[in-house]
């Protein structure tokens, strides 16, 4: 089988994933600059705030229905509620949502990145999630170590 006859079988898949967590009806994924801030609002019930200097970081979730698919169907899964392990967690992105999406929900992430995650924390505390988000500076690996982060 050749990569060439997989991509029927890709194209496939994908339309099937979307239509999972998409469904046929309009969803949206709405993100709106607010001042210094950008508000991402996901179907009128889920809602998040990021620094304006963050509003690509949205467009992954709002621009593509892969994205929206994606972010719908961990919001669809935090109804339930629980707890969320956040592995690479970039900005939080993933944990704002998840614990927007139901007030008993709570995230752990791990994100090595100085960077991301002085991001990670400002937008936590822009979305008053500082007690139920729990932020680690450091990565999650197979074997113990240390490797610079640039």
């Amino acid at each position: 089988m050749t990569l060439r006859s997989l991509l029927p079988i890709k194209s496939l898949f994908k339309k099937l994933l979307i239509r999972f967590f998409y469904g046929r009806q309009a969803r949206t994924v709405e993100v709106v600059k607010d001042g210094p801030l950008v508000r991402c609002r996901l179907n009128d019930s889920v809602d998040f705030s990021v620094p304006a200097m963050n509003e690509f970081d949205l467009s992954g979730f709002s621009e593509s229905p892969e994205g929206r698919a994606e972010i719908q169907g961990i919001c669809k899964f935090a109804k339930k509620g629980g707890v969320l392990f956040d592995v690479g967690a970039h900005i939080g992105l993933i944990s704002m949502a998840f614990c927007r999406s139901n007030t008993n929900n709570r995230a752990i992430a791990f994100e090595p990145s100085p960077f991301l995650h002085d991001t990670f924390e400002k937008i936590r505390e822009i979305n008053g999630l500082s007690e139920r988000v729990f932020l680690q500076k450091n990565g999650i690996g197979e074997t113990d170590g240390m490797v610079e982060m640039v």
